[in-house]
């Protein structure tokens, strides 16, 4: 009689052989819901970046005199005669240019436009992914104005308002 005590190779095998089907049955739910934090890191990265622009947008169009608008650029002039400039390059970076320094506001912005409906109102849209589906946009009033229309977030075809 073996009164030896210890598992059989057998044994081991049929474990190993368990423990290995339920590993690679969780790896793809652990790969995919890594994926998804990934994604939704990146959304509210850039939602932070939108937010962040458009106040500091705010504030320097409050404050001007008068705005030019190009295809990817905005200059704002105050009433000083200080020249602020926003640029969007590709890739996403928006840089803002006052008093002779160039600072970086955001670097995860793939689409941003530059609108003027009249000549006090500035439109600014931002496109926070490739696709349309989320947009940004915001109207502001030039000159120490309050802000004359209200955020709205896009989302597919409806929209949210947010009051500001």
């Amino acid at each position: 009689m073996n009164t030896k005590r210890g598992a059989m190779m057998m044994e081991l095998v049929i474990a190993m052989g368990l423990l290995s089907t339920v590993f690679s049955l969780a790896l793809p739910t652990y790969v995919a819901m890594y994926k998804l934090q990934a994604r939704s890191h990146q959304r509210l990265e850039r939602l932070q970046q939108a937010n962040a622009l458009l106040r500091r947008l705010r504030l320097d169009l409050q404050s001007a005199r008068t705005a030019s608008v190009a295809t990817n650029q905005l200059t704002l002039t105050k009433p000083d005669g200080e020249v602020i400039s926003f640029v969007h390059r590709p890739g996403g970076e928006v840089k803002r240019r006052a008093s002779g320094r160039t600072t970086v506001v955001a670097d995860a912005i793939p689409k941003l436009t530059f609108a003027q409906p009249t000549a006090s109102l500035v439109r600014v849209t931002v496109g926070l992914f490739d696709r349309p589906r989320t947009v940004v946009e915001t109207q502001v009033a030039l000159r120490n104005a309050t802000v004359v229309g209200r955020a709205t977030v896009v989302v597919g075809r409806a929209s949210c308002p947010t009051a500001r």
